[in-house]
């Protein structure tokens, strides 16, 4: 966050609680003329709040302040990980390096994405539960999957973590290693 003269200049923003409320207001301003007049005179009261880079200690007060601030909506544990650099960079890997029958492969990393009907389509939730099973223990979670989505006393930094830091991306290798684990 940077004050400029009359203005305040963010970067990186996430929107926490109102994404639908964002989603809705952008689609009426690409109808028509009118919408996106109207549009520039709506006053938004806006909470921001500015959280240091990295993640530790750091990302898990992220996590808490998502979490205070997401009450009205159902809220499911993977949601606090679907946005991550790892997932998305994961996401990315599959897209850019996987096929299914010809059919280009989606990993659903969040839970409300598009729709992709001509693509090969499995979600955050799947793939987790996949490889945990595999490389740790099939048997750990089956009545506690929130456990899976834990940074702090779960079981996802043992599985997208080094030295019980969250990574942000994985190699190649590493890659190709946890995506043979989902096509087994």
């Amino acid at each position: 966050i940077k004050i400029k003269d009359d203005a305040i200049i963010c970067e990186n923003l996430q929107i926490i609680n109102g994404a639908q409320t964002v989603k809705q207001i952008v689609k009426a301003s690409l109808k028509n003329q009118k919408c996106r007049e109207s549009i520039k005179k709506i006053k938004v009261l806006t909470r921001i709040t500015e959280i240091s880079q990295g993640y530790g200690t750091v990302g898990r007060f992220q996590q808490k302040v998502v979490t205070s601030n997401n009450t009205q909506n159902s809220i499911k544990a993977s949601d606090f990980v679907s946005n991550d650099q790892i997932q998305q960079d994961i996401a990315e890997k599959f897209r850019k390096e996987c096929r299914y029958k010809g059919k280009q492969v989606i990993y659903q990393h969040k839970r409300f994405s598009k729709k992709h009907p001509a693509a090969f389509v499995f979600k955050l939730e799947d793939f987790i539960k996949s490889l945990y099973a595999f490389k740790i223990d099939p048997y750990a979670f089956s009545n506690k999957t929130n456990l899976l989505y834990s940074k702090t006393d779960g079981a996802y930094l043992d599985l997208f973590g080094e030295d019980g830091d969250e990574i942000s991306s994985m190699r190649i290798d590493q890659f190709k290693y946890i995506a043979s684990i989902w096509w087994l």
